[in-house]
């Protein structure tokens, strides 16, 4: 099936932006392996939005196969459909003269769509840097779109200003998926970070955050430390930041 849509695309210069599969299921088991007083699903189907269009069949059938590898069937399948509601027009590559052999153009984004099918699209995309005030929101994961070119857009469409050099090199190399929480932030604090126990010997003042975000329902107001966190086994310097209404402290990240 991919074949055949792959030779459709290729013939009219269109590419898919998006294919679907329609798994049919044998009615009478589907009704058997349906709970009483529920209606028997008559098919399943399968979405992949590509990152990038794609009209070549062995590419096509990249993420295809990856999605249809991890799909449950209530019951044995009778047939299958397979479509592409989203066309878009495809890319024309120059040609290379200037080498033997040339890098395929559409291998990174065969790549990226099984990638997508795989661990799902939102979990996949392109690091941006933000021009904000708290660590954890100077970057963002932005969706894979080549056409852009790498520049980085805010929420309202214009290019977003790349944070300065002097708030970059202060933050923390590495942060925690999570904060932890110290409690009340003192000298002798002791934080519980992957099974390992910490216990703050020493902290340095870095920055101050009063009043951020005042417009919003949270304003955050911080203090911000590196702390040196020791271990039975290990030495670490934490980026710590206090809350200035509460005095918790808390554990965001590493700085390496």
């Amino acid at each position: 099936m991919t074949s055949r849509l792959g030779a459709r695309l290729g013939a009219r210069g269109e590419a898919a932006g998006r294919i679907e599969a329609c798994i049919v299921y044998d009615r009478s088991i589907a009704r058997l392996r349906t709970p009483a007083g529920s209606t028997p699903p008559l098919e399943l189907e399968l979405g992949i939005d590509l990152p990038t269009p794609l009209a070549d069949a062995a590419d096509l059938l990249r993420p295809l196969r990856a999605k249809l590898e991890r799909a449950e069937l209530l019951a044995p399948a009778v047939g299958v459909v397979c479509r592409v509601p989203h066309i878009a027009r495809a890319r024309r590559v120059q040609l290379d003269l200037s080498r033997n052999r040339a890098a395929s153009p559409d291998a990174l984004p065969a790549l990226l769509a099984e990638l997508s099918a795989e661990i799902g699209a939102d979990r996949m995309g392109v690091l941006e840097a933000v021009d904000a005030h708290r660590p954890e929101q100077r970057s963002r994961l932005a969706p894979v779109d080549r056409s852009r070119a790498g520049s980085a857009v805010d929420a309202r469409g214009s290019p977003a200003p790349a944070a300065s050099a002097a708030a970059a090199c202060v933050g923390p190399t590495r942060l925690l998926p999570r904060p932890v929480s110290l409690g009340r932030f003192a000298r002798g604090a002791v934080a519980m970070v992957d099974r390992q126990l910490f216990t703050i010997e020493d902290a340095r003042f870095v920055m101050r955050l009063d009043g951020v975000e005042w417009w919003t329902d949270a304003p955050v107001s911080r203090d911000y430390l590196r702390a040196r966190l020791v271990s039975s086994s290990a030495v670490a310097e934490g980026w710590v930041y206090v809350d200035r209404q509460t005095g918790e402290g808390w554990l965001q990240g590493w700085c390496e």
